[in-house]
């Protein structure tokens, strides 16, 4: 208390010493949702003006995302991390209790400078971020300019810098770009390779939420010297993962290998713990039936059988019973020749069962990704239950 009361009468002579830093036991992944690995405010400075902004940042498997708001309704932008590399700010000085800067630097996107509350929350910021660069890295993640072939009459060469991270395609109009100008989702894509006058191209056809079929994205790459690194994280993206993480992986929900006997007799909490860490759970927007009513925010949870309630609020979730459930999508009901469809600007899934398609909305596209994975994974779970 006393050389509390000495620090602050005595600013001028500050010894830099520790008595005057609040404690701060703030944690970065204390509010993440679903598919978010880090969450938390920010100050960011500008791109083009010296105007530092508040932003809710979220850290996901391959991306930096930023809201205006915690409820992550409004995206304002992103920060590719494959390549990058966060660190404390060299150029400016921080001020001590009030700012705590940093920056994350991209050889192609620049430099975005940061600015936390805390040493505690930067040092969080900058671990997490390097953590999950460090991993795009080894995955063998590739970026660097394509030509896409795009135009109304789609024959005209567009220079787009892109990245292939996770199992996304993201194309930018140019690597410092806040939000890109498309996303592919590269899973159980076909891939095809062909020469178009003096250019080496590749054909992607690939699902979209919402269409029937599959559409077709050209792209022409920018060196020769490239098109086989290229190729390869194509490749890899677009091949399906068994549900324990692996290419060719013995996950006998997959390959309908014989379970050991007796192992029927397993819940299916315990099943499905084979391909899932946990079950999910968070808040979703829900498109109502009544077009006057339009989105409305519930919170949505994966019951021990798969079958998912959704609640107006977190708390009613937890309650007792299912009683004060809104609503339930049986997994018996979805239709099994469909997945659940994932639109990659909108973050949108659809959901068909037998009696009605359920539309939901996901704050990011790595949120609606592990929900659809999470979904598709119980019906294959419980699929393999009821054929043993």
């Amino acid at each position: 208390m006393i050389s509390g009361l000495f620090c602050y009468f005595f600013r001028a002579f500050c010894c830099e010493c520790t008595i005057c830093d609040a404690k701060d036991d703030w944690l970065i992944e204390t509010e993440t949702r679903n598919g978010e690995r880090g969450a938390g405010w920010l100050q960011k400075r500008g791109k083009n003006a010296a105007v530092w902004s508040k932003r809710y940042f979220t850290v996901t498997d391959t991306k930096l995302i930023y809201y205006t708001a915690m409820d992550r309704s409004t995206m304002k932008g992103e920060i590719v991390l494959a390549g990058a590399c966060a660190r404390d700010s060299t150029t400016r000085a921080s001020s001590r209790n009030t700012a705590y800067y940093f920056t994350v630097s991209h050889p192609q996107c620049g430099v975005r400078e940061l600015c936390a509350k805390t040493d505690n929350r930067r040092q969080q910021w900058i671990a997490k971020i390097n953590d999950v660069a460090s991993e795009l890295d080894r995955s063998g993640g590739m970026f660097g300019k394509l030509l896409k072939q795009g135009g109304l009459k789609k024959n005209v060469w567009q220079e787009r810098w892109c990245i292939v991270a996770g199992r996304t395609l993201d194309y930018f109009e140019a690597a410092t770009d806040n939000q890109s100008k498309g996303a592919i989702d590269l899973l159980n894509a076909t891939l095809r390779e062909f020469t178009q006058k003096d250019k080496q191209c590749v054909e992607i056809s690939a699902a979209v939420a919402g269409k029937k079929g599959m559409k077709k994205y050209v792209f022409a790459f920018d060196k020769d010297s490239d098109k086989s690194r290229w190729m390869e994280a194509l490749k890899k993206a677009s091949q399906p993962p068994s549900m324990d993480g692996t290419v060719n992986g013995s996950n006998p929900l997959l390959n309908n290998e014989a379970l050991p006997r007796g192992s029927i007799s397993q819940s299916f909490a315990e099943l499905s713990s084979i391909s899932l860490d946990k079950q999910m759970s968070g808040y979703l927007l829900k498109k109502s039936p009544n077009k006057m009513i339009g989105w409305q925010k519930r919170f949505f949870k994966m019951l021990p059988n798969g079958d998912i309630a959704y609640f107006k609020t977190e708390e009613e979730s937890q309650k007792e019973g299912s009683s004060e459930a809104r609503g339930t999508i049986l997994l018996t009901e979805l239709l099994p020749d469909k997945d659940v469809e994932v639109n990659g600007k909108t973050y949108e899934m659809l959901l068909r069962t037998r009696t009605k398609d359920y539309h939901l909305k996901a704050s990011s596209l790595d949120e609606a990704r592990s929900w659809a994975d999470a979904i598709e994974a119980a019906v294959v779970a419980q699929s393999f239950i009821s054929k043993a």
